[in-house]
């Protein structure tokens, strides 16, 4: 149950982007621009101009790097100050732009596996210990030791996480703090052009991971 209500929270805020946009176009459509939660700033038609373009280019980039099938810029709201989400090779994803400069980016592998991959906290070895939490361990003492795994189906998680995959996810969380949580892969980072050059290389582990899955 608890696994089920995670996924639920998780797969939600994919489409939250979506969600947010009639909103914004709703607040910015008599001049008006909503960009922080409670409170409403009027902007002058420059200021207006000069955010357009901005997430224009943001959008651009997001397109550049990921090259979607579809996407979708999603103005602000709230912590946001823009958004984009899309579609690439079978996986969706979206993109927020923080007001504190920090790039989220989450990739829906699209996967049934309940796959959580996360650093392994002090927490998490003490419960192991006594025997209350159990994980799954791939036989590679480093990566165990790195990161706490749990999947509903270890066959197939076995099948996935080959030597190469987990040479891939240490590279990518020692750079952005790459997680996987019920089968969404997250990244952040606060620079933007790190983090642009790495979210192709975390977009393409989600496709290789929903690849290898489906073509069992």
């Amino acid at each position: 149950m608890q696994r089920q209500k995670r996924r639920e929270r998780r797969r939600r805020r994919l489409a939250e982007t979506s969600a947010r946009l009639g909103q914004a176009i709703a607040s910015t459509g008599s001049g008006l621009t909503g960009r922080r939660a409670g409170t409403v700033e009027r902007a002058s038609r420059g200021d207006l101009e000069a955010q357009a373009q901005r997430e224009i280019r943001f959008h651009q980039r997001v397109v550049d790097a990921l090259e979607p099938e579809e996407s979708w810029l999603v103005p602000g709201m709230g912590d946001m100050a823009v958004g984009v989400s899309g579609s690439a090779g079978g996986i969706n994803f979206s993109v927020a732009w923080n007001q504190d400069g920090t790039l989220v980016f989450d990739f829906d592998s699209g996967l049934d596996l309940g796959l959580c991959i996360t650093p392994e906290r002090l927490s998490d070895t003490m419960l192991k210990w006594i025997r209350l939490r159990h994980e799954y361990e791939t036989g590679d003492a480093e990566f165990d030791a790195r990161f706490w795994i749990t999947s509903a189906d270890h066959p197939a998680t076995a099948a996935l996480l080959g030597a190469q995959v987990r040479g891939q996810i240490l590279a990518l969380h020692e750079r952005v703090g790459l997680e996987i949580d019920d089968d969404i892969a997250s990244m952040s980072a606060k620079n933007s052009d790190e983090a642009f050059t790495v979210a192709s290389s975390v977009l393409r582990l989600a496709q290789a991971l929903r690849a290898a899955h489906f073509s069992r």
